[in-house]
Order: C-alpha cells, then structure tokens, then sequence
C-alpha cells in the first residue's frame, strides 16, 4: 500500500497519509501503530491510495499551497510603494512597508488635500506675481510641493508631470551650474516618483544623480543630511530594483551618517534609517536582521513622537514588525504589533474614514489571526476591511477580489468548503466583470478555479472536483503554447488523477497520470529531474499498486527514485518512495531492509525541513518499531522519543490524537525493556489518559494494551495496591470486549493475576473471591495443569487469613492433582513448603519438619546447583529442630542453609538471608554454649548487616549486637559489653524517635549504668542512671528536680550559655509552678530568665516573664523595695527595646516614684539619676520635647551633683540628650552650647586618648551646627579639628570611615560657601575613602549620600551630564543597600533629581518616568491621601516634564495639584517662594494653551509674591516681568508688553551692574 506526503510550497498534496500498520510488539499484545498524516489532509480508507498532486509552473504567478491545503494567486513582483502597503495577496503578512523621510509621515488624506489646496493657491499668487510665462525659484519649489502631495495622495502620474516641470524650471534657472542643491532635490522628487511607478533603474540614476549634486556641494562636510537623504533614498532604490547587496550597504551608510548626525537622540530620520535597513534585509531574507531594525526604529519613533501617541510613522513600524513576525511564523507576535498598528492607524486616518491602508492591515491582521486559529477574530477583521474597500473602491475592484479570496480562505481552513467554494465563485465572477477576456487575467482565473475545484474535493464532491479541474484545463488551454502553461496543464490533470483515484476509478486516474506524464517529458529535458515529473511517476505507482499490479508499481517507483536521486533539492518526493518501500520492508518483517530504507527517507525529509512535520515524526516511529523489533531497545527510544517531541511540535503541547498516544505507548515500552520505570510510568500514564479521552472513555484494546503495560511497571515497581487498580480497569475492559467469550484466556489470566496481587497485599478475603471466579472459568475451558495453581493460590490466600481447615483443603486439592503430574514438581514442592509452614506456625515442629523435609527431597533429586529456595527449606527445618530445644541438628541445617546461600551468591557476598542464618547459627551455639564460635557469627551478622542498612539503625542489627552483647556479659567482658549496649542505645534512639521514653531505650541506659558502676566509672553511671531517671520520672514534677535543674540554669547562665540556661530555668518554672509553696524559688527563677531573655533580645519574652516576678513580688508586698523597682525598669527598658515607649514611660515613672519613696523626695543618688534619663529618653521618643527638656536637665544637674561637677559618662550621656532635643526644637544655637559642653568632658574623660572616636564625633557635630547656623569659618574649623584627630588616629592615608565622614562635612561646608572647586574636591576624597573603607565593590548608604552632594554640587556649575552620572550611581547604590523595590525618602528625593536630569538633558520621557517613581514612593512614605510638601516637589517636577514635552494638560493637571497641595499645607496667604514658582508655572501653560487671561492672572500672582519673598531686584523677578509682557505681546497690546520687557532688562541691568 503506498503513501504518499507534501512539504515545499512546490508540492501539493491533497488526502496525504500513512497506513495504519498492526504490529506485534515483544509483550504478546497488539499495538495499533497510527502513523502522522499531513496537517492538511484527511485520512484515506486503507484500500484507497494516496496521491501527489503537481504544482503548477509559471513565470508570472505561481500556484502556491497553504498549510490549510487551499490555493493562493501570490504576484511574484514585489513592488513597493513608499509609505503604501503592498497589494499583494499572500505578501501582505510578510513585506516590510518602507516609509518616507519624517517630514512626510503621519499627515492623513484630509490634510493632504488642505496642503494641496494652499500650494495650487500658492502657485497661482506667484504667476500672477511674476507672470505666465516667468521661470523663477519659487514657481519651481511650489510646484515640486504639489508634486510631492500627488506622489502622498498615490498620484503618481500626476506627481510626475508636475516634478519634471519644477525640474526643467530649475534646469533653466541654474543654466550652466549643474551641482546645484534645487537640481539636487528635483532629481530626489523624480526618483521617488519613478520607483513608485515601478521604473527602479530609472530611479536609481535619479538619486545617483542627487547624491552626486549633494556630495559636491557639501564637500566641506563628510556628513550631512541631505547626503544621508540620497543614501536613504538610494538604498531603498537598489532592493526595490532587486540588487539586495547594494541596498544593504547604502542602507547602512545612511544609518551610520545619521547617526554621526544626530548622535545617541532619538530622531526621526535615524528611525526612517533603521526602517529601510530592515527592508533591505528582509528582502534579502535575513529576518532576525531586520527585526532587531525594527525594533530599533519603533523605540526612536516612541521616543520622538511619544509612546501611544499616534502617529502613521509608527504604524508603519507595527505593520512592518507584524509582517515580518508573520513572515517567521511568529503570529502571536505578528497580531499584537498588527494591532498597535490598527489602533494607531483608526486615530490617525479617522475611525469613520474608508481608508485603504486600513483595511490593508485588517487584511494583515485578519491572516495572522488565521495562522493561530483564531478564524473568527480573522473573519471580523476580513469584513471590516472588505466593507471598508467596497466604500472606498467600486464593487468590482481588485482589493474586493483580495476580500473575497481571503473569505474562502479563511472558511476552507475551518472546513466550511460549501461556503470557502461560494467565496471563491464571487471573486471569480467580479474577476470575470474586470478582466473579461484578458488574457493575462486568464491566470487568474485558472487559480481561482483551481480553488473552486480544491473546495469541492474537501467536501468530498468529486464529481464537482472533477467539474472544475476540466474547467481549468479548458482556461490553461486557451492561455499561450509556453511551456509554463503546458506544464500547468500538466498540473492540473494530475490533479484529475487524484480525483479519479478518490473514486477508486484507478482506469481514469491512470488515463489522466499518464496524460500529465506525457506533457511533462515532452516539455522538460530527457534527463529533467523536475519535481513535476517525480509527483507524476510516484502517483502512478501508487493508482498501480491499488490495482495489484506491482509490477508497474515497482517500475514507476523506481523511475522516481532514479529521478529524485539525481536531484539534490528534491527530498521530500524521494523521501515519499522510499516510505513506501520501506513499509512493504517492514510488513514482511525484513526490519532491517527497513531501517535502511526509511533512514535514507529521513534523512531526505530533514534536509530540507525548518518546521516539525507529521510525515517526519511517522518516519521516526516507523524506525523506532524496526528497531524495537530486532531488541534495539536503546535506538528504538531514540526514534520514538524523536516521533513524539515532533508530533507536539505539530499538534500543540496539549493536543490529543491516536497518533501521539502510539508514541507514547511505543516510549513506554522501550523505557520498560530498559528498566527505566520511573520514566515508564509516566508515558504509560499519558497513553491511558489520552486513550480514554480519544474513545470517550469506552473499552478499547489500545486502551487495554497501555493500562496493561501501567500495570507491568508497578509490578515492577512492587506497587501492587496501583497494579491491582489497574489490572482491575483491565479486567472491566475486557470483560466489555469480550462480551459473548466471558471464559476467553486473557480475562481467566487478569483474575487469577489480580487474586495473586491482593494476596500480596494482605487482601486474602478479596483474593479468594478473585481465585474462585477464575477456578470457575478455568473449570469450565482449561486442563488440570492451570486449575491446581488456582488452587494452591487459594489455599494461599486461606492461609494468610488462618483459615487452616480451607488452607489445608486446596492444598492438599493442588497436591492430588500435582501427584498425578509427574511434570509439575515445582508446584508440588510449592505446596508442600506451604504445608510444612502452616505446620510450623501451629507449634506442630514435628509435622513441619516431615512435611518440609519431603519438599527437601523434591528439590534435591534433580537440583545439580544449589538453590535459594532449598536454602530456605533447609533454614525452615533448621528453625523447627530450634525451636523443638534440638540446637545441634538445628545448626546442622542452618550450616547447610548458610553454605547454600554462599554457593548461590558467592563468597564475599552480602545479603539479608545471609545475615539471618549468620544471626541463627550463632543462636544455636550460644545455646550449645560455643560461645567463641557464637561470638564470631554474631560478629558476622551485626558487620553484614551494617553494611546491609548503610550503617543505618535498624531492628534486625539491634538484634544481633543484643546477642553479641550477651555473649561479652557471659564472657565477663564488660567494657566490650558497654560499648555494644551503649551501640545499641544509640540505635535504639534512632528507631524510637518519637517515643524516647520507650522501655527498650529506658532498660538499656539502666543496664548500661549498671555496667559503668561494676567497671568503676561512677560519674558516668550518675550520668547515664540521670538520664534514666528524667525519662521515668521527668513527668512526675519533684520538687527535688526543680532546685537541680534551677542551680543548672544557673550554672549555665555563669558560663553564658543562654540556650541551655534558659532551658534548664524553664523546666524548673514547669514543676515549681504546680508547687505553691514554692515562690520564692519561682520569683528569682523568673527574674534570671527574664533578665537572661533581654539580653538575648527577646523583649516580649522578657516582659512576660519578669511581669509574673513582679506580679509575685508585689502581692506580698507591703512596702517599696529596690528589688521591685529593678524589676519596674527592667520592664521599662524592655518595653523600650520593642519601640513601646508610652509603656516604657510609665514604668520608668513607676520605678522614678517608688525610688523616691524608698530614699526620700529630695535624695540625690545614682538610681534615682538613671530613672530621670530613662524618662527623658522615652519622653524624646515621644516627640514631647519640652518634658524631656525638663527631666534631661534635671538628670544632668542630678548626675553632675552625684560626681561632684566631675567629667563623668552619665552626664556626658544626659547631655548628649539635652542635645538632641534642642536640635529636635531647631534651637541650633543652645544645641551647640550643650555639645560643646558634651565636647569639654569628653576631652577630660579621654585626656590621654584625645583621637576618640566619641571626641572626634562630637566636633564634628558641632562643625555641622555651625554650617547649618551660617558660621562657616567656625563650621571649618571644628571639622578641621575632627579631621585631625581622625588622621592622628587612624594614619593620614588610612582608609576609615570616620575620616571620610569629616572629608564630607568639610565638602558640605565649602559647597555652602558656593566654593564649588574645593567642595567638589573634598566630595571626590570623601568618596574615595569610603570606597576603600566599605571595599570598592560594596553599596552603602555612604557612597551613595557623597554622589548625590557631588551630583548638586555638578548641577550648580551647569555640568549635567557628570551630575547625572553621579546621580545614576547613587540610586544604584541606594537600591542595593536597601532592595531593588525598596520604600525610602532619599530614593524618593534622587529619583526627582534624576528626573531633573534628564529634563536637562531633554530627555523627557525618562524624566516623566523617574518622576512617576518617585512621586509613587513618597505617596506611600507620606501616606497617599495625605498633603506633603515633598509629594507637592514631586507633583511639579512632573509638571515640568510634561510641559517640556508639549503634554500642556498633564502639565496643568500636576502643576495645579502640586499648587492646591501646597495650600492645603500652608495656606493660601503664606508666601512662599514654593507656592510662587507653581504660579507662574500655571501662567506659563494657560500661555501656551492660548488662554492668555488666566495666564495673566497667574504671572501677575506669581510676580507679586516674588516681589514680597525677595524684596529687592532679583533674576527671578526678571524672568516673571518678561513672561508677562510676552503674554501681553500675544494678547496684541504690545506697548504693554514692551513696558513689561523693559521693567525686566532695567532689572536685570541692575543686577549686572558690575
């Protein structure tokens, strides 16, 4: 049976597909291998052959087939208008549209035509000027204007004749002087005219022509733009002409110049650049060339024009994207750029407009939406674009023909062919009203019908099929003798062929095949390897080999291969041959003929292939099955992993078909013959679920087949609780299928398998059910051989369930049968070893040692190897002789046992039964008292059984040390003994986890105790007997217990061992709480925990804990006591620690109060001192600085009178508090009072360490009053002060922060003094030290503070662009210091600054960005309903932005925020120099908006405010003055205005004066 398959646009292939193939797989089951079929093709009926069919040849058009298997006319000319689409058909979703230079871009056809009006009135004005017949520069300019609107409007003609005038205007004009810039541009104008027109050789000697002109006259400038211009122009030429490396490289030196131009700013020009370099390489194929352009023009285009703002430039852009994504089979990409560009383009030409550049992108669209099946998105945007073109164009227009086309495309490829063939039957009736008779057209027509005829074959009409393709032959007939449309005829008789071969009327086909045979050679060379001729040949061997008639199969099929072979391209067609040869290969079973054969298929098909097909994944599972065949496993899962990853590929992640659950099944069952069971899983996992889906969930034997091998893997996997599920769908299954055969072999097999399967798992009463239906069905088909097993597994089953009496029934029922079977003595043997335990088990020694000792002999008698189950027959005996006290045979046969073993696994082997009979033969000479030979096997079994459980505790080696333990306690070796036992423990440990009290665990430790005390070591036996005794008694809450584990805690505590003090002081709280006469205990337990927890910073734990001590020590007290206020405090520092300072403050006012009370209301003391800090400092927290004022100063004078006016710690402490609450105040001045004085005790405390860091801390604090106060020489000198001491101390040239610190105050105070050459240079020393002290790669709040002054500091000698760099790093810095999404206020006041410089640098998108950031920042800092003056900043540097950009309403809308805001704060009356500048903020946007009163208003506001704030002459008043009279100038009062103007410049004047 022959197959048939397509790839190329070349090839069509109409009902292409594979065999179904039954082939036997090694499992005994029957997997039904359904091969891939072509995406386009519907499946034939195993008798019916499948066909290629040709494709037809022709130099003007080409018959190119879709994916969806319908026809598409497609124009190989591929001209391109400048700024028009292209009106092909199927070139629409993948031509780049070339647009013109910016000036030109954007304006619609309205505006086209308001130009076009003025420049005619223009033209007129200047002949009436200069008279009818004059020759002069303005004439010409005006009427290549008009030309240039004609050539916008698509009047090209027009244009034409209207440039050529301007052009010989100038030529008489500049008689003589040929390199002139106007002949230049009319050259320009011309060429673009005639490659519009299509005459490209004729435009490119036009711009040669210009760029020649431009390059002489700007010889003194290697670049310009006029020269880039001619290169653009040029480049554009030369791809429209064809010539793809030429306009590659003018493209390219456009795009460099324009970029030496216009540098790294957004620029229309650099985009148009961009845009025609991507054409270039689109044209030449390179598609990831030509999107990186175009990604590169559409950001320059969002830069300049704005991103959203719409604009027909940055349609084009879309479109040109979308075409290219489409072009790449990228749709999702292609619609969402298509859309941009609709949506651009409806603004941008009015949405009610008909204009056919949108409809031409609805086209665009509509196809893409198709290629992702989207049909009905695709169908609006096809009806949207047909109503648009038959408003536009009259009804029997191209374009409509295009609509109408795409219409049955698009109802074809959702298989609707009734409608596709009704679409198409209206556009070749408007196709007959255009082109009635023309020839040419005739092509056309013969398309469309061939589209009509493909229609009706979708739709199964082959006679209506047939209808058609005569009709086409009868139009191909009446086209010209070419030999193109001979062997377009050629075509389409083939394609009779297969119409005929559909109805199995292989006569015809055959008549027609050889009649398309019979033109192809006798129009193509005699040694012709057209692809044409192979279609024909391989079809013709496939209508053969229906009939039988092998013999011309063979003849044919080997002529095509004899072609095809000699042919490097033609893959695909020899590839289809070889399939089918290597098919017959494989039904007759010669696998390896047919791994050749379809390799060398393969091989053919991936030559040439970019995109996953069905025909290659079919070849790939076909090869896998030889493979599998012949036990290749590894290869055969290469081949169906290949198959299955393809057919995703082409069917989608999730889809669901016949042929990718075959794969699935076919890699399943590779990973299974590999033992790769985990991966086995899941595939056979897949297949099932796809199975059930595909039947709809009914019984099927593919169905069967996969759950079957699910089962196998679990068995595998001994997962028998998810076999028996499985195995039981099985049996459901097929029962189902087996319906009228309820005893058939394969349901009797799923039960007896199921029965064995719950046995296993312990499930005897459901496995005896399962037995006795299959003993019933076995009893009703099958011999004695099949029922004594389903009788011995029944007694199995009862004997699990101790049903003895029926246990012992079926046995001895399968024993009388097996008797009889001298054959079968591994059943019998079975079930006398099934007796002899049943035996065992019922203490009947006596019975189980004869019963076991006659299934000894069975297996003995014709064993001549040693055998794991006689191993165990003897290890079984061995174990009654045991247990009947008879230990000497007993380690006779577990000796024979042991050696047995040995023999079957070799010497040095390890394994559990090993082990077990190591453990039973030292057993028995432990009881025969050998206690040497019992140490040795014990020794044995614990080492193997180590080695067995990977040195994990397990209950079997606890089991063997237990006996080797015994044997050293017998020996009196009581150190072996102990460090067995302790082993054990260890173990025992391990294996009672969750029960550490367990009694085994217990026992041991007591013995182990036991056995430390006789070996003299008693502290450790205390040691052990303690541990002992917290397992027994631990529970039982002794009060005994509780002092030990307190003096514990304690002990720990001294050794600052927090975790175990806590612990142990823990414990004992647990048992004295349940004693109540235990409060004293209780009380200093509490404390020391409590205490215990502040130090380790778990406050809220503290407070807890030293709250229950209070709690106790007040409630007997009846006076006040240090103890409870220490405890008060403790509190209130707890409190403190966790940020509650209202809760500290009240105890620290509780502990202030009861130590007064304890030493007296006017006591001055070192405690009472402490509390009034204490107080001040939770008061300062507050915010309620005028009591901290109070208890500071009360604390200092207490403090100074304690140490006798002496520089002391404390009062340097309670100073620095009072400190801090007068800078809190802003009273700078009595600030640095205090810290001077702060700055006097520190030198007399640290009079032999002057470099302290607390001095060196404090001056330059002080320096930094002093700045902030104005007094910059004082400023200087402390911080020069600082700098010294830090020097002195850490080396002049050592890095250290604190000298860094004191190198940026002093920058600071230089940058105030407006001495920007040392503040920057003092900034830089800063910066680097900071960068050597935290290490060069570290981000740190510090060398971010340091760029951002550096950055203002750059801002303040105009350097921007150095203040913008250092002001990038400081944000960079900040975000890693704190996180990339961090909420912070100094990254909230960079970010505003980094707008500022981006403003700066007109930037101004960025601006609005880094704005929007921060103004979001500081709306959550400061709450987002809230008024700030900082959100007011940020709201206004908004306003600028937008402004900057023209966006005049964002700008009013922020600066009116920012200005409500701002009185909202303040009030409206306050005068501000904030609220001023919004006021003439506004006043400049109501100017540009043209509503001069409200600017007036604002100006004139803003103005007065400035003059109250200033007072005297200032720049800024300046600036106001002049605005308000430009206002006055545009209200037409210019005499006012100029009194304005000149208010400003005698100010101005004034200001300057020196």
């Amino acid at each position: 049976m022959g197959v048939s398959c397509s790839r190329s646009n070349t090839i069509v292939v109409t009902n292409a597909s594979y065999t179904t193939t039954q082939v036997k797989v090694s499992s005994g089951e029957t997997q039904n291998q359904e091969n891939a079929n072509d995406g386009a093709s519907v499946s034939n009926d195993s008798n019916v052959p499948s066909t290629i069919i040709h494709q037809e040849h022709s130099n003007e058009c080409n018959l190119l087939r879709n994916n969806d298997g319908q026809v598409a006319l497609t124009s190989m000319c591929q001209q391109m208008e400048l700024g028009n689409d292209l009106q092909e058909h199927e070139k629409q979703n993948t031509a780049i549209e070339s647009e013109p230079e910016p000036e030109t871009v954007g304006q619609n056809v309205e505006h086209l035509k308001t130009s076009l009006k003025f420049h005619k009135k223009s033209l007129r004005d200047l002949i009436a000027i200069h008279g009818e017949d004059a020759v002069h520069p303005d004439i010409a300019t005006t009427l290549d204007k008009i030309g240039t609107a004609y050539h916008s409007l698509d009047k090209f003609q027009t244009a034409l004749r209207f440039h050529q005038k301007a052009f010989e205007m100038r030529q008489e004009i500049y008689r003589g002087k040929t390199l002139h810039l106007d002949l230049a541009e009319s050259y320009e104008k011309l060429g673009l005219t005639f490659a519009a027109i299509g005459k490209h050789d004729e435009a490119v000697s036009h711009h040669l022509k210009a760029l020649e002109i431009r390059k002489h006259v700007h010889a003194d400038r290697e670049h310009h733009p006029d020269i880039a211009q001619s290169l653009h122009n040029l480049g554009r030429a030369y791809e429209l002409q064809g010539n793809g490396r030429l306009a590659i490289d003018y493209n390219k030196e456009c795009l460099e110049m324009r970029k030496h131009i216009y540098g790294d700013k957004p620029n229309p020009y650099l985009a148009s650049a961009f845009n025609n370099l991507a054409l270039a390489y689109s044209s030449n194929g390179d598609n990831d060339k030509a999107v990186t352009c175009l990604k590169q023009a559409l950001e320059i285009k969002n830069k300049v024009y704005g991103k959203g703002v719409a604009h027909a430039s940055t349609a084009v852009s879309y479109n040109n994207l979308g075409c290219r994504y489409y072009a790449m089979e990228k749709y999702n990409e292609a619609i969402m750029n298509h859309e941009e560009a609709l949506k651009i383009e409806k603004i941008v030409f009015n949405l009610n407009s008909a204009h056919p550049k949108i409809a031409n992108t609805l086209v665009k669209l509509g196809k893409a939406h198709k290629a992702v099946g989207a049909y009905k998105k695709a169908e609006e945007c096809y009806s949207e674009a047909l109503a648009i073109r038959r408003k536009a164009f009259d009804q029997v227009h191209p374009d409509i023909i295009q609509s109408l086309e795409d219409f049955g495309d698009l109802q074809s490829v959702q298989g609707d062919y009734s409608l596709a063939s009704r679409y198409y039957e209206q556009a070749l009736s408007v196709h007959s009203q255009i082109h009635c008779g023309r020839q040419k057209k005739n092509i056309e027509k013969a398309a469309l019908l061939t589209k009509i005829a493909n229609s009706y074959r979708s739709m199964e009409d082959h006679d209506g099929a047939i209808k058609n393709f005569k009709e086409a032959v009868k139009v191909e007939g009446k086209l010209s003798n070419s030999r193109d449309r001979k062997l377009n005829t050629a075509t389409v008789l083939n394609n009779l062929g297969v119409e005929y071969t559909k109805k199995t009327d292989y006569e015809n086909a055959i008549k027609y095949y050889l009649e398309s045979l019979d033109i192809e050679r006798n129009n193509l060379d005699h040694d012709s390897t057209d692809e044409g001729i192979v279609i024909t040949l391989h079809n013709l061997g496939n209508a053969y080999e229906s009939l039988s008639d092998h013999d011309n199969a063979v003849k044919y099929y080997q002529e095509a291969l004899k072609i095809t072979r000699h042919k490097e391209n033609d893959g695909l067609n020899r590839s289809t041959t070889l399939y089918n040869l290597g098919n017959i290969h494989y039904e007759m079973k010669r696998f390896s003929q047919a791994i050749e054969t379809l390799s060398e298929a393969l091989q053919m098909e991936k030559r040439g292939a970019d995109q996953p097909s069905e025909h290659i994944a079919g070849l790939l599972n076909m090869i896998g099955l030889a493979h599998f065949s012949l036990e290749q496993y590894q290869e055969s899962l290469k081949f169906f992993t290949d198959a299955y990853e393809m057919q995703k590929n082409v069917h989608g992640e999730d889809s669901v078909n016949t042929t990718l659950a075959s794969c699935l099944y076919n890699m399943a069952h590779a990973l299974e013959k590999l033992k790769r069971y985990k991966e086995a899983t899941e595939y056979y996992e897949k297949s099932v679920r796809m199975r059930k889906e595909l039947y709809g969930g009914k019984s099927h034997p593919n169905t069967i087949s996969s759950l079957r091998g699910l089962g196998r893997i679990y068995l595998a996997l001994k997962d028998r609780k998810q076999a028996i599920i499985v195995y039981e769908e099985v049996l459901t299954m097929l029962k189902d299928v087996q319906q009228a055969e309820l005893a058939h072999a394969e349901v009797v097999k799923a039960l007896s398998l199921i029965g064995n399967l719950y046995s296993e798992i312990g499930h005897h009463q459901k496995a005896i059910q399962f037995h006795h239906e299959a003993l019933k069905l076995k009893n009703m088909v099958h011999g004695h051989e099949d029922i004594a097993l389903t009788l011995h597994n029944l007694g199995n089953a009862y004997e699990s369930l101790s049903d003895h009496e029926n246990a012992v029934k079926y046995y001895q029922e399968a024993l009388k049968i097996t008797r009889n079977n001298e054959n079968d003595g591994f059943n019998r043997c079975t079930t006398l070893y099934n007796l002899g335990n049943i035996h065992y088990q019922m203490k009947r020694f006596s019975q189980a040692i004869e019963t076991l000792s006659e299934a000894l002999q069975m297996e003995t008698e014709g064993a001549d190897q040693p055998s794991e189950h006689i191993a165990s027959l003897l290890n079984m005996i061995g174990l009654a002789h045991f247990s009947l006290e008879q230990y000497q045979e007993s380690l006779k046969f577990f000796t024979d046992a042991y050696e047995m073993q040995k023999n079957v696994h070799g010497e040095d082997s390890v394994n559990n039964t090993l082990a077990f009979f190591l453990h039973n033969m030292a057993h028995a000479f432990e009881e025969l008292k050998k206690y040497k030979e019992a140490l040795e096997y014990y020794d044995k079994s614990v080492r193997m059984r180590k080695e067995l459980y990977g040195g994990k505790s397990h209950p079997n080696t606890i089991s063997s040390l237990r006996g080797l333990g015994r044997i050293y306690l017998v020996l009196k070796d009581r150190k072996q003994a102990i460090i067995v036992y302790e082993e054990v423990l260890t173990m025992l440990k391990d294996v009672h986890q969750a029960e550490s009290a367990h009694p085994e665990v217990i026992k041991t430790l007591s013995l182990i105790g036991s056995l430390y005390n006789q070996t003299g070591y008693h502290q450790k036996a205390i040691e052990v007997h303690h541990e002992a005794l917290k397992l027994m008694d631990m529970a039982h809450g002794h009060v005994d217990i509780a002092v030990t584990l307190h003096n514990l805690g304690n002990a720990y505590e001294s050794l600052s061992d927090h975790d175990n003090a806590v612990k142990y002081y823990q414990e004992a709280l647990k048992i004295t709480r349940n004693n109540e006469n235990d409060g004293l205990n209780r009380s200093t337990t509490l404390y020391n925990l409590g205490n215990i927890h502040y130090r380790m910073k778990r406050f809220s734990q503290a407070i807890e804990t030293l709250s229950e001590a209070l709690q106790m020590e007040t409630e007997g007290a009846d006076q006040p006591s240090e103890h409870i206020a220490s405890l008060l405090n403790m509190i209130g520092l707890a409190h403190f620690s966790l940020e509650q300072y209202q809760e500290s403050l009240k105890f620290f006012t509780d502990a202030y109060e009861m130590r007064k009370k304890i030493h007296g209301e006017d006591s001055v003391n070192s405690t009472l001192a402490f509390s009034l800090f204490n107080m001040a400092h939770a008061l300062e927290k507050l915010k309620r600085y005028k009591e901290a004022l109070e208890y500071y100063d009360k604390s200092v004078r207490m403090r100074k009178e304690v140490y006798g006016g002496k520089s002391h710690p404390n009062t340097i402490s309670s100073l620095r508090g009072l400190g801090r609450i007068y800078l809190a105040l802003k009273d700078r001045k009595q600030a640095i009072i205090v810290y001077e004085e702060v700055l006097t005790m520190l030198k007399d405390v640290h009079q032999a360490e002057l470099a302290n860091a607390e001095v060196t801390n404090t001056l330059s604090r002080i320096g930094s009053l002093y700045n902030q106060t104005g007094h910059y020489q004082k400023a200087i000198e402390f911080h020069q002060q600082a700098l010294n001491l830090y020097e002195m101390f850490h080396g002049r040239d050592s890095p250290s922060q604190d000298t860094a610190q004191c190198l940026f105050n002093m920058a600071k105070v230089y940058h105030s003094m407006r001495e920007y050459s040392k503040a920057m240079d003092y900034y830089r020393k800063a910066l680097n030290m900071y960068k050597t002290a935290h290490g060069q790669n570290t981000a740190h709040d510090d060398i971010a503070n340091v760029l951002n002054n550096l950055a203002n500091c750059c801002s303040d000698v105009k350097n921007h662009e150095l203040a913008f760099k250092y002001q990038l790093e400081s944000l960079e810095l900040l975000q890693k210091v704190h996180g990339e999404n961090a909420i912070n206020v100094d990254i909230a006041a960079l970010l505003d600054n980094i707008g500022h410089r981006y403003s700066s640098l007109g930037e101004y998108k960025m601006a609005v960005e880094q704005h929007e950031k921060s103004l979001q920042m500081r709306r959550q800092l400061h709450g987002e309903d809230k008024p700030h003056s900082d959100i007011a900043a940020s709201l206004n540097s908004l306003g600028c932005a937008y402004h900057a950009m023209g966006e005049l309403k964002k700008a009013k809308k922020y600066f009116t925020e920012s200005l409500n805001m701002l009185f909202n704060i303040h009030g409206k009356n306050a005068v501000r120099l904030d609220i001023a500048c919004r006021l003439t903020n506004l006043g400049a946007i109501f100017r540009a908006l043209g509503n001069y009163g409200e600017s007036l208003s604002y100006y004139e506001k803003g103005l007065q405010m400035k003059q109250e704030y200033y007072g005297d002459d200032h720049a800024k008043i300046a600036d106001t003055l002049d605005s308000i009279g430009g206002v006055y100038e545009a209200l037409g009062e210019g005499q006012k205005g100029v009194q304005y103007h000149n208010q400003a410049l005698k100010m101005r004047q004034n200001l300057h004066a020196d």
